[in-house]
């Protein structure tokens, strides 16, 4: 039997490995783990293929193979040249379960998926989002002998994730899923702090600390890519929040400006390139900007338009404040019509 575990949740790929291990060999006995780092493949060849005791059945996890198999090397990590991936799956004794562990990978390149059977069980762990995230944390709240309702665990979910729990952006470069690590630890310390009642609101309030730092990335995604509704909602959300609206602005701004340059016509077509022409500090961060504003639903040179008429009616007093601004600024350069 042969079965793969990814991630890239973590936590969530230890849980699959947990309940396979549970099915295979309850008691742990047989089960024998392998780490791929410190381990040349002909160790790992031979401790695999090895014949069990009296016929007897084995359990080895093998953790890192894959992700080192996958690797291109770099800061100190080796690649292993000699590794044969499907020389070794064909090797496995069938009395032997080996089971592929690698919680850091999130999904398998095609050249090691032809290397492994067409019927492999493999199973992904990818961080939930939305509905079912908020499930997940009532059912670890009665993990942990406390309750939580779906109005608590929102507002938890908020604290710790206010970028992307409830769904992924359109530009992944600026997504940073949900830790269900995190979450675990965190509702582990609401329970023992609520016990012997349910996790509240206030309770989340109190223990939690706001994190508002990465509600940028949302707005700027949403801003760029031309979705009105999208940059609305995380405008207000970033209100909520506390966040500076005279800083949000600027940054706005310097996001349009980016978009127009990252599709002016004789522009250096790599956008690294673009980025260090420009003079950016950060000259990887015009991949993102480039990959919105080519699937923006609004002309980048149009926003920038929008832009400056808001910048213009800011100064001369017909928006009052940054807040006034913002919104102004957001819905003028998301909107589908020149007639403001």
């Amino acid at each position: 039997m042969l079965s793969v575990i990814l991630g890239a949740d973590r936590a969530l790929a230890k849980r699959s490995l947990n309940r396979l291990l549970d099915e295979v060999d309850a008691d742990g006995m047989n089960t024998d783990r392998i780490d791929a780092i410190g381990n040349s493949f002909d160790a790992m060849f031979a401790a695999v293929t090895a014949a069990p005791f009296f016929g007897s059945q084995r359990v080895i996890v093998l953790s890192g193979l894959l992700s080192q198999s996958s690797s291109k090397g770099g800061r100190g990590g080796r690649v292993k040249a000699d590794c044969d991936l499907a020389r070794l799956v064909a090797a496995v004794p069938v009395t032997t379960t080996l089971i592929l562990f690698d919680p850091d990978l999130g999904e398998l390149s095609q050249t090691l998926r032809k290397q492994l059977p067409d019927d492999i069980q493999i199973s992904r762990n990818d961080a939930p989002r939305g509905q079912a995230l908020v499930e997940l944390t009532r059912q670890l709240a009665h993990d942990n002998g406390s309750k939580i309702d779906n109005g608590v665990s929102r507002q938890l979910l908020d604290r710790l994730f206010p970028a992307y729990w409830p769904q992924a952006p359109q530009n992944r470069a600026f997504d940073k899923p949900p830790s269900i690590e995190q979450l675990e630890s965190e509702i582990a310390k609401l329970a023992l702090a609520a016990y012997p009642e349910a996790i509240t609101g206030e309770l989340v309030a109190d223990l939690i600390p706001q994190r508002t730092e990465e509600r940028i990335f949302p707005l700027l995604d949403a801003v760029v890519g031309g979705n009105q509704r999208n940059a609305l909602l995380e405008t207000r959300n970033a209100q909520m929040a506390g966040e500076d609206a005279s800083r949000t602005l600027a940054q706005i701004y310097q996001q349009v400006e980016l978009a127009v340059a990252a599709l002016a016509p004789g522009r250096p077509t790599d956008p690294l390139q673009a980025g260090k022409a420009l003079g950016l500090a950060n000259a990887n961060r015009m991949r993102p900007v480039t990959q919105a504003a080519q699937r923006a639903r609004v002309a980048p040179a149009r926003q920038l338009r929008m832009a400056l008429e808001t910048d213009r009616k800011f100064k001369t007093g017909r928006l009052r404040n940054p807040d006034e601004a913002l919104v102004d600024l957001v819905a003028g350069v998301t909107g589908p019509s020149e007639n403001r």
